[in-house]
């Protein structure tokens, strides 16, 4: 089976549970956005030698000759199943750093990446 079929059967598949939120960009980019419209987006994608799954604009990234593409799927998926827990900082009403958590059936907490703006406008 071929990698962009894997993200296409998956596409089908989420659509199925989260109808109107998921979307397949030139079959090679899945996509779920959240149901809250200040919520942020997990996606996946891939090309002939990297993979990356992403939240808002925090990646991991996979070289796919040390990787198989099922593997990050399969990371993929899992970060669909676990809470996310989303803390934001500011600095008075200036919104300068994200932090995303993904949190187990176990309460075990991992962190998935932070964003913070530079550029601070005080």
């Amino acid at each position: 089976m071929s990698d962009k079929k894997y993200l296409n059967e998956i596409g089908s598949f989420l659509e199925r549970k989260f109808p109107g939120r998921v979307g397949v960009i030139d079959k090679a980019l899945l996509y779920i956005d959240s149901e809250k419209s200040d919520g942020y987006a997990v996606m996946v994608s891939h090309d002939e030698t990297e993979a990356t799954i992403a939240i808002d604009s925090v990646f991991e990234s996979y070289f796919l000759d040390d990787t198989r593409v099922e593997k990050v799927l399969w990371r993929f998926l899992t970060i669909l199943t676990k809470d996310m827990h989303i803390t934001k900082y500011y600095k008075g009403t200036f919104h300068y750093k994200t932090k995303f958590e993904l949190v187990d059936s176990k309460r075990d907490v991992e962190v998935f990446g932070t964003t913070m703006i530079w550029l601070y406008p005080y």
